[in-house]
Order: structure tokens, then sequence, then C-alpha cells
């Protein structure tokens, strides 16, 4: 009969439970985002299209624009099977989305962004 060695302090132990698991890096996140927007992207197409400028705000700005793109995806993503990014924090989530549009389509938020204010400030003007 064998003796088990004692756990000493720099003993690793596996994890009993998920809940033990690391939190998912960053680039998990972006994959399930981009998944995620992939599989629901009718569903959220008419929000990116309103943060781009390319049809008329929903909310009457930017911010509000996006805080409705994230709240609904959020619901989506919790009611389709992707609970595990419902569950994360809002803005982890928002950031892993804004990711995840750039690995879809190869454009980054902020190009969208920009293109908003832009066309508004042109918008106006024609006024």
């Amino acid at each position: 009969m064998t003796e088990q060695p004692s756990a000493s302090p720099g003993t690793y132990h596996v994890p009993a439970t998920a809940d033990d698991l690391l939190p998912p890096k960053a680039s998990s996140l972006i994959t399930e985002a981009a998944n995620f927007q992939r599989a629901h992207w009718d569903e959220l197409k008419p929000f990116w299209l309103s943060i781009s400028g390319e049809a008329s705000s929903m909310h009457g700005s930017l911010m509000l624009d996006e805080a409705a793109c994230a709240f609904k995806a959020k619901e989506l993503a919790t009611d389709n099977g992707y609970a595990f990014l419902g569950s994360i924090p809002t803005a982890d989530f928002w950031r892993a989305m804004r990711f995840g549009f750039k690995r879809n389509t190869g454009t980054p938020m902020r190009v969208l962004e920009k293109q908003y204010k832009h066309l508004q400030i042109e918008h106006r003007r024609q006024q």
C-alpha cells in the first residue's frame, strides 16, 4: 500500500465545479459574440444601420442607439442559447460585441460611429 503524497502549497487541484473556473479570455468572448451576431443578424441589423447613420436614429442619439442595441442583444443572447454572453456585465458584453462586429465585417465600430456623426452634420446642414 503506497501512501498518497500530501498536498503541498504549490499543488494544483482540478476545480470542483464550473463556477471555480477562471473567467473566459477576451478572445473567447469575441468569438462567441461574433458567432452570436451571425446567428441573429436579422434582429441586430436595424441597430447596426442606426448606429452607422444609414438609417434614422431609433432614439435620437448614437449613445442611446448603442445602449438599445446592447440591451436588445443581451436579451436575445439570454433567450437563444447564448446565456454565457447574457450573463456577463453589459460593459464587457458590449466590448465583445464591438470586436465581434469587426471580426465579422472587417469594419471597426468607431468607423460606424464617425460615419453617424458625419451624416448627422450633413443632414443638419441640408435643413
